[in-house]
């Protein structure tokens, strides 16, 4: 089966219409409708762990990247080069793999790249984020195709979106395709297309959520011409398909205008609102309309390999697997750095925060078990 993973950066719980959302998505909500909606999805509270969970299969303490974001000048950070990717395993089980969007792993010399790590073919960005008209990031082009500079104008959701239905319709499905979209929207800067922004005139009155809007508008058109393309191929009921977010969203106006509600937090914190988003997974043959299964990004890793048929490490559970009750999960990690942590067992939330120390020890072995910062995520659903 051909594995497409679709990724939002910085998108909110509240940020989807399905869950409520002052702001449209109607392609993401039409792929809900027809697919699984994974109400218990988790993440890493930043960008960069969160790919290195995906792509790695680890988590991100044990390669050195658990509280680094990856800057335009950290030329000498990047996930380990002798790491072994997904887009590696894949290519051994006889696929085609492309990225198409924001990598953020590494940048600074040509081995850190996507095409030096497993990926046929990539079209994006290197770093964290670009200006969506001008590509420009701290003075300089960040816009690429596989080594190159790319040079095509226009703006930045809506030239990924086209590129990638590109690899869609132009693949010979003789070999498996994987196909990973990680969207730099709607990632700061608020910048839209004013056709756009105009959309929602009378709807959303906030200048900044209203742009910030605009940019998922835009993400949710070419959501939606993926998966058009996929299904004109005749590859949907072939596909494993995934949209996620990569972390909570920004709510700091200035920055960004996302909205976690009803969820505590904000991108960067081990809250819900910085850890749990909006996903939805399309899995042949997988009737669950909602699923409330505990999911991490990583389990993207695991599934994935499943689904190829490869044997390698992860340390992730195949999320297909955890949603038809087929893979037992007793507890979930979801981060740990140096000074903060959450996790999940029996029913209950774990968390040291970066603010306070909660816990005696900063160690998941010792800690005990009448911790005040145990929280029943049964009833406390907004922690």
């Amino acid at each position: 089966m051909n594995i497409i993973y679709l990724m939002a950066d910085d998108m909110g719980w509240a940020d989807v219409g399905y869950n409520g959302a002052d702001l449209q998505t109607p392609s993401i909500d039409a792929f809900a409708a027809e697919s699984t909606v994974l109400t218990r999805f988790h993440t890493h509270p930043v960008c960069t762990a969160s790919r290195v969970s995906l792509i790695a299969g680890k988590y991100p303490h044990k390669v050195g990247l658990a509280d680094a974001v990856i800057r335009a000048w950290h030329m000498d950070k990047s996930m380990p080069l002798e790491q072994m990717t997904l887009a590696e395993h894949l290519q051994t089980a006889g696929y085609v793999t492309a990225c198409v969007g924001k990598w953020h792993l590494g940048h600074g010399s040509l081995a850190m790249l996507p095409c030096q790590r497993g990926f046929d073919h990539f079209y994006g960005i290197y770093g964290g984020a670009c200006d969506y008209w001008t590509k420009m990031r701290h003075g300089e082009i960040d816009f690429h195709v596989n080594n190159s500079p790319a040079v095509d104008e226009g703006y930045v959701t809506e030239l990924l979106g086209h590129h990638a239905v590109h690899i869609v319709e132009e693949h010979d499905f003789a070999d498996p395709l994987f196909l990973y979209v990680p969207f730099s929207a709607p990632h700061s800067p608020l910048q839209a297309e004013q056709s756009d922004i105009d959309h929602f005139d009378g709807i959303i009155e906030h200048p900044q959520r209203k742009v910030y809007a605009a940019q998922v508008l835009s993400m949710d058109r070419q959501v939606g011409v993926i998966i058009q393309a996929l299904k004109d191929r005749g590859q949907w009921d072939n596909s494993v398909v995934v949209f996620c977010t990569d972390n909570g969203g920004e709510t700091k106006l200035g920055l960004s205008a996302g909205d976690n509600r009803p969820h505590r937090g904000d991108k960067g914190q081990l809250w819900n609102g910085g850890i749990r988003g909006p996903a939805v997974m399309h899995y042949p043959g997988q009737n669950v309309e909602v699923s409330d299964a505990l999911l991490h990004i990583i389990d993207l890793h695991k599934t994935a390999l499943d689904v190829a048929g490869v044997n390698a490490e992860s340390d992730g559970k195949n999320a297909h697997g955890v949603v038809m009750g087929t893979v037992p999960r007793n507890w979930l990690l979801v981060h740990y750095d140096a000074v903060s942590w959450a996790f999940f067992r029996r029913g209950y939330k774990y968390i040291k925060t970066r603010c306070a120390t909660m816990m005696a020890s900063t160690t998941i072995k010792s800690m005990p078990t009448n911790s005040k910062t145990m929280m029943n995520i049964t009833t406390l659903q907004t922690i």
